[in-house]
């Protein structure tokens, strides 16, 4: 199914829009993010018998085979698609914003010498299990949490270094808007950067309950938001910078 669609951009001469606009109406290949981590984990530390020179060759050959950009779709779950995709029938505009966007702290290292960072991810899946350690009636629970996402930023204010809450706004008449209301998703256009991969854990107690949230994180830049409808034609292609 194609579609005439008024795209809105309200960036001005943002870095990637000529890399993005040339998405429009282009029926685009997703790629799940649990794929995109697995492309990278055959990128392994140096081994104990192996010297730096022969790591850094390893590295070298083993990137040269995998891709490192990759459109990946940010599942949203059906409670919150009144929240994120609002259409206003006066205008015939779709305004469609941010979400799954979390900031979390830790240890590692992204860079030699560095110490306590901030994460900022953009969350593509989440799969959680629960635990009931006195029985499946009991209140009391155990929740875990993967969260497979994209590191695309560290700092140490979450608020000045997220993305921008709105992602772009698309024109489409209220008859056509309603045909697209449930099958409308967004992706992202990520390219992959050293360290390509890192994991990090949070952990949260409130009384007798614990829950835990294991972040798998892909390290990229994200280039462009990507409005699709359920073919993944794409209605609305916005840069991020």
């Amino acid at each position: 199914m194609r579609y005439f669609l008024f795209v809105l951009i309200f960036l001005a001469t943002p870095a990637y829009a000529s890399e993005c606009s040339q998405y429009l109406g282009q029926t685009i290949q997703l790629t799940e993010i649990e794929t995109a981590l697995k492309a990278f984990s055959k990128i392994t530390p140096k081994g104990e018998f192996e010297t730096t020179a022969q790591h850094e060759e390893r590295t070298k050959t083993e990137l040269e085979s995998i891709t490192k950009t990759f459109t990946i779709p940010i599942h949203l779950g059906k409670i919150y698609r009144n929240s994120h995709y609002k259409y206003n029938a006066d205008s015939d505009t779709y305004t469609i914003t941010q979400y799954n966007v979390d900031s979390i702290s830790g240890w590692k290292d992204f860079k030699p010498g560095s110490s306590y960072k901030y994460y900022h991810i953009m969350v593509a899946n989440k799969k959680t299990t629960f635990f009931h350690p006195y029985g499946e009636y009991s209140s009391v629970y155990e929740a875990t949490t993967i969260a497979y996402g994209i590191g695309y930023q560290i700092g140490k204010s979450y608020s000045k270094n997220k993305l921008n809450n709105i992602i772009g706004k698309i024109k489409v008449k209220p008859s056509l808007a309603q045909q697209l209301k449930e099958s409308l998703h967004v992706a992202v256009l990520a390219t992959a950067k050293p360290p390509y991969i890192e994991s990090i854990s949070s952990h949260h107690t409130s009384g007798l309950n614990k829950s835990t949230t294991n972040y798998e994180m892909l390290i990229a830049d994200i280039k462009c938001r990507f409005v699709l409808d359920g073919e993944n034609n794409v209605l609305g292609a916005f840069p991020t910078q």
